[in-house]
């Protein structure tokens, strides 16, 4: 199976010509830049925003790395997160 699997690549790639390696090699970037985008971009936290940032305004500084996290900590941090904030202020920074 693996040997009729290589094969055919080898039959793809000599078809294709010139193009082929740039093509291969721009496959494997973008599927890197993918990988790392959604591995910097998870949110940190399952819960929804608005238990992620009432744990932050309690003072329960919420778990992982994410930038939904990060985004609350700064706002708790900076103190545009307390109890009386306006919502209007939160969503600016948010």
């Amino acid at each position: 199976m693996l040997d009729a699997l290589a094969s055919g690549v080898r039959d793809l790639w000599v078809a294709g010509g010139f193009v082929m390696p740039p093509l291969f090699v721009l496959t494997g970037v973008l599927w890197f830049a993918l990988g790392w985008r959604l591995l910097a971009l998870r949110r940190g936290d399952a819960r929804p925003m608005a238990a992620v940032l009432a744990a932050g305004r309690a003072g329960h500084a919420p778990a992982g790395r994410g930038v939904i996290v990060q985004a609350v900590r700064a706002l708790v941090k900076s103190g545009a997160a307390g109890p009386g904030a306006p919502t209007a202020a939160l969503r600016a920074h948010l």
